[in-house]
């Protein structure tokens, strides 16, 4: 997953954690709405609660570089 890189806005770059998860959860409410007016049929709808935390926990993870530690790639080799 080191292909795609987070890139936060300049005035987001000194906020705490707790201020950039709220910055995180408003871009999925977004992100979320955006999907509520898709014309596709088959793919229209908001997220649910659980992939809205699961969004925002992996923007968090990926901007702290979690997501992308070796350990994370072996892990999932072990597994198949």
């Amino acid at each position: 997953m080191k292909g795609i890189s987070l890139v936060l806005a300049p005035e987001l770059a000194s906020k705490t954690k707790d201020e950039l998860v709220e910055a995180f959860r408003k871009e999925v409410d977004d992100f979320s709405a955006w999907m509520e007016r898709l014309p596709d049929w088959k793919y229209q709808g908001p997220l649910s609660s659980a992939e809205r935390i699961l969004l925002v926990t992996y923007l968090m993870q990926k901007y702290t570089g979690h997501v992308d530690e070796t350990r994370h790639t072996e892990t999932q080799a072990e597994v198949r």
